[in-house]
């Protein structure tokens, strides 16, 4: 799984048309922003739920390599002229998994990803399209900006 850089000069563009008429938002490497979301799009969601059951550790290093992909392409968009970068997906959602999941398997990397990105300087929105009742804490610990 290679992680492309980003080409900068193209967003630049956009940005200088765009100027405040609208958002230039930016994205975090693979299928979706968030490790667990990616992680639902490679394999089944019910199967990767079990396997947090049966195989913690096992998932633990599954979401490990996809951080750290995303985290080399956090390095690449350095000086991207992004209004906001999101994160995050909808399998992270309560309606999908509970809480206590959200936290362990979700939170932390989540957290990562906003550090990375608010180190170079990167407003972070944090995006569910699910439920949040549950995880409404979580979701002010993993230090998005909204």
């Amino acid at each position: 799984m290679p992680v492309c850089r980003l080409t900068l000069s193209p967003i630049q563009t956009l940005y200088d048309q765009i100027g405040d008429k609208g958002i230039v938002r930016g994205f975090v490497w693979g299928d979706q922003g968030g490790c667990w979301q990616h992680a639902c799009c490679l394999m089944d969601t019910t199967e990767l739920i079990m396997r947090c059951l049966d195989a913690p550790g096992w998932v633990h290093r599954f979401l490990a390599f996809l951080l750290d992909k995303k985290l080399k392409f956090v390095e690449s968009i350095k000086g991207a002229k992004f209004d906001l970068v999101e994160n995050g997906g909808g399998a992270a959602s309560s309606t999908v998994i509970s809480p206590a999941m959200h936290k362990e398997f979700c939170t932390p990397d989540h957290r990562r990803i906003h550090d990375a990105l608010h180190s170079l300087g990167f407003l972070v929105t944090y995006h569910t399209c699910g439920g949040t009742r549950g995880i409404e804490e979580l979701s002010i610990a993993n230090g998005a900006d909204a």
